[in-house]
């Protein structure tokens, strides 16, 4: 099993076949869900490694990723260019009112301590949609990750 409590070791998570699966069938809902044009602006709140970053910038997005994990940021940063990272918080987003066409937080409203306060940010700098992706007990990524690593911290009503 894969150490995913690195930058290194959760971004190769999603390089194994489960995680390619779950990275594909997650972005796979959010790209329907959000229906992007491209050229459009997407944050990414709580981006961690910046793989899914990455793969709405594949869509010809500009993005923006923000993350309070300092290391993450490091690593995202490290994973290619065209990207603009940021350290910061979802609960206070250092972005103008409606500044960006689409936002995304995927799992990490889980792990905030206000997300009540984390999505009225999100709304707040949003122009267009938003999208979220949820921890719930019914997933195949909760029943194997569920206590363990980076996933040990998530708050009740994600799960």
């Amino acid at each position: 099993m894969t150490n995913i409590t690195t930058p290194s070791g959760y971004e190769a998570w999603y390089h194994s076949a489960r995680g390619r699966w779950i990275g594909d069938s997650e972005f796979f809902l959010m790209q329907k869900l959000l229906q992007p044009e491209p050229k459009a602006s997407l944050l990414d709140v709580g981006c961690g490694t910046g793989y899914f970053s990455r793969r709405f910038q594949q869509l010809e997005m500009t993005v923006t990723g923000i993350d309070p994990d300092k290391d993450a940021i490091k690593f995202a940063r490290s994973q290619g260019i065209g990207i603009h990272y940021l350290k910061g918080t979802a609960e206070t987003l250092p972005f103008d009112d409606h500044s960006v066409d689409y936002s995304s937080a995927i799992t990490s409203l889980c792990f905030i301590e206000n997300p009540q306060k984390a999505l009225a940010e999100m709304w707040r700098v949003t122009r267009k949609s938003l999208v979220l992706g949820l921890l719930n007990r019914n997933s195949l990524l909760y029943r194997s990750m569920h206590g363990r690593g980076n996933y040990r911290g998530a708050l009740g009503f994600c799960t």
